[in-house]
């Protein structure tokens, strides 16, 4: 099954945008953020989050 929110998620980590997952419809992360303010998660990291909760809308991290 195709899933287009952790597509996006992909296409912007190649954008090297610091992705997150948040939850559906507001801005709370699902995860501890801060350490992604300083680095990118890797592909499998994403992968993972969004095989754990797959309909995560995709946060970017632009700062604190």
């Amino acid at each position: 099954m195709k899933n287009e929110l952790l597509e996006a998620a992909l296409r912007y980590a190649e954008m090297e945008l610091s992705v997150i997952p948040v939850v559906p419809g507001k801005k709370i992360p699902l995860i501890k953020w801060e350490e992604f303010q300083e680095r990118r998660a890797a592909r499998e990291e994403i992968v993972s989050w969004w095989e754990k909760t797959p309909n995560a809308n995709v946060g970017i991290v632009t700062g604190p």
